[in-house]
């Protein structure tokens, strides 16, 4: 087993260990932003600058005037959607994709709980990076499919409801993670 998988491997233990239930942070504002996306490279949200993915999963199918970005952020989270309608903050029926980060903690337990089932699959994201993918699961509505990724702080997760088959999905999310990590 290599070094970065066994710390991984480590790491979800550890977070995992602490309950099933997400814990909230009632203290913490929550800021939103909702616009037509332009194709930004960096988001302001709560008066704070976030980057975000240059490259939108199977962004060169899609018309860009057409899509909106929505984005929330707190002290120790922020997400992006990418949507056909404004205001859509990742709801199913509008919903293309997302992107969020936040720090680690027991909030995210439930997300990494997700990687560990047997459904998910390693991908080299680069050289220094291996990601998650995480398949969609369809029941009324179909979640995101997804990729996640750790730093020594941060639990990263790209998502996207457009879907074309494994090799496809895999290959769209990794270049839209990519598009962040070396943004």
């Amino acid at each position: 087993m290599n070094y970065k998988k066994l710390i991984f491997s480590f790491l979800l233990l550890l977070l995992t260990s602490f309950g099933d239930a997400p814990a909230k942070d009632s203290a913490t504002k929550s800021h939103k932003v909702s616009k037509k996306y332009e194709g930004e490279k960096e988001v302001v949200c709560g008066g704070k600058t976030y980057k975000i993915p240059l490259y939108l999963p199977y962004e060169d199918t899609l018309t860009k005037t057409n899509i909106y970005l929505d984005a929330e952020c707190t002290e120790s989270r922020f997400v992006v959607y990418w949507g056909f309608a404004e205001g859509c903050y990742g709801r199913n029926v509008c919903s293309i994709a997302s992107f969020s980060y936040e720090k680690i903690s027991n909030y995210i337990a439930h997300r990494i709980n997700l990687a560990l089932n047997n459904k998910r699959k390693n991908i080299e994201i680069d050289d220094m990076v291996t990601g998650y993918y995480v398949p969609s699961v369809c029941y009324a509505y179909c979640n995101e499919m997804s990729v996640l990724w750790l730093d020594a702080e941060h639990i990263y997760i790209i998502g996207s409801k457009m879907h074309k088959g494994f090799a496809m999905d895999s290959q769209e999310l990794k270049k839209s993670a990519l598009s962040y990590i070396q943004h």
